[in-house]
């Protein structure tokens, strides 16, 4: 028998929703599929709901909005309905407390606008509005927010090279993805440098009587002098190009961006190893460099196999 407790959370849950009216845009879309519509309404009412289901909503819209984009790029109102996918992910990212949710919301957001500039062909500028509406406001988030998309699979890097192959007739303006990339930059050389220095570090840890046997060479793309050469090609970037320009896009995504200096840790392991003459030595300075990338959140991604390399390292000391 049910608790009297549940009975009366099941009453209090329990809900007649009417689908939103704002959402009819999408019904239209898909008036003519019936499985689709059926299962869109389903969609559309857990989205109605006060008590939402947010794991599925984010799942459902990821689905709708990808697998049956070709639907809405020919239809007269389809950037109207691409508008609403989007704001279905930045109010995910926005409202939600669940870290877990927020990121899928991150990497479906992103991942929906790369679809979008990819398969909308000759209607991308009609949809262009809402890429850049939501490339603003990806730029305006607060710290904490901003972060899920600089680590995110789907990176704001390869956004800019696809707005940059994309024809200056459908796209004149490129201020917003300058904007979003600029900041993406600059917060990403910004919390490397807050990291200790890994040269150093290791030279500090490592406690070697003979410290030249670490070329500081090895450590090219991730010492903090290296970053801090990095910001100013940025500061030079935007001192010298039109924000609203495909140069000022072209020059800025020849920096290296987050992924590609956590690559750059990545490969570090192997060269230390590769790199010390004395293999015992190599070995013992890997495993400690190994420690570094476990002590750096922002290296969360390479977390998993850096276990399994430690791991590897310890069974053989």
């Amino acid at each position: 028998m049910k608790s009297d407790a549940l009975a009366v959370n099941l009453a209090d849950t329990r809900v007649d929703v009417q689908i939103d009216t704002r959402y009819s845009v999408l019904q239209e879309i898909m008036a003519d599929y019936f499985g689709l519509l059926k299962r869109l309404e389903i969609f559309l009412k857990e989205l109605s709901h006060p008590y939402k289901n947010w794991e599925f909503i984010i799942k459902e819209a990821r689905a709708f909005a990808l697998n049956y984009f070709h639907l809405l790029q020919p239809h007269p109102r389809g950037p109207k309905a691409a508008g609403i996918y989007v704001e279905i992910f930045l109010k995910a990212i926005t409202e939600l407390d669940a870290p877990g949710i927020k990121s899928d919301a991150v990497d479906n957001l992103l991942h929906f606008m790369e679809h979008i500039i990819s398969e909308s062909n000759d209607r991308l500028i009609d949809f262009m509005p809402v890429i850049n509406q939501t490339m603003d406001r990806i730029s305006e988030y607060d710290h904490d927010k901003f972060s899920l998309f600089i680590r995110s699979f789907y990176q704001p890097a390869r956004l800019g090279r696809l707005i940059l192959n994309t024809p200056e007739s459908l796209n004149p303006d490129n201020a917003p993805i300058n904007r979003l990339l600029y900041r993406f930059y600059k917060f990403s050389f910004d919390y490397w440098l807050t990291q200790s220095d890994p040269f150093s570090w290791i030279v500090r840890e490592a406690n070697l009587l003979d410290h030249t046997i670490l070329s500081p060479n090895w450590f090219d793309g991730i010492s903090h002098d290296h970053i801090r050469e990095l910001k100013k090609e940025l500061t030079a970037i935007l001192e010298t190009n039109d924000m609203r320009s495909g140069e000022f896009t072209a020059e800025i995504l020849k920096l290296p961006g987050y992924k590609e200096i956590i690559n750059r840790f990545q490969e570090l392991p192997r060269i230390l190893t590769q790199g010390i003459t004395d293999k015992n030595i190599g070995r013992r300075v890997k495993l400690l460099f190994l420690l570094y990338i476990m002590n750096v959140p922002g290296l969360s991604m390479i977390h998993e196999e850096t276990l399994r390399e430690i791991n590897r390292s310890l069974a053989w000391l």
